[in-house]
């Protein structure tokens, strides 16, 4: 829970350094392609977080893999390596996406299906979520083979599975319960 609240503090330091120079959308984009590259390679997560990997390593990893970033996203690396909290930048980074969404009244959509949408639909699900909130939302699309046929949407916390998996386990559900 310590670590969730001292993200929060970077996310929230780091959002009003960007505020103040006008570069919150560079910023996002930024953290944007850290939670990617550290998604994409649970090894990197790991060693950041590792207790018998040493800062230097630790430091000249994210250095290697995000020296090209800003002045103020390699000023928090800095700030993180000297207080011993480099492990956190992934949590820094998803908590300052989610400030920033806050700022700019943003929600974030995402949309899972098995075959990639159609402009048609895409079109029809983003008119639909425009009846959900007055915010602006971003959609993301998921393509997840696992879901067999129809789609997954998720807003916020809400979710509405019309999945032909989700069909098929209720029905599989029924009938063991009968």
């Amino acid at each position: 829970m310590a670590e969730k609240r001292a993200a929060i503090r970077y996310a929230k330091a780091i959002l009003s350094i960007a505020q103040n120079n006008d570069r919150t959308d560079k910023i996002s984009n930024e953290m944007n392609q850290i939670l990617t590259t550290i998604n994409s390679n649970a090894n990197i997560n790991d060693i950041l977080k590792s207790p018998i990997v040493k800062m230097s390593d630790k430091t000249s990893l994210v250095v290697s893999l995000f020296g090209h970033f800003g002045p103020e996203v390699k000023q928090l690396f800095t700030v993180l390596a000297d207080n011993k909290r480099i492990g956190l930048l992934k949590d820094v980074a998803i908590k300052y996406n989610q400030l920033f969404d806050d700022s700019c009244d943003r929600i974030h959509a995402t949309v899972k299906t098995a075959v990639p949408m159609g402009s048609k639909l895409e079109l029809k699900m983003r008119e639909k979520l425009k009846t959900l909130s007055d915010s602006k939302i971003s959609l993301t699309k998921i393509i997840d083979k696992s879901i067999i046929g129809g789609f997954i949407l998720r807003v916020g916390d809400y979710q509405y599975d019309a999945s032909v998996s989700h069909q098929l386990n209720k029905l599989k559900n029924k009938f063991q319960n009968k």
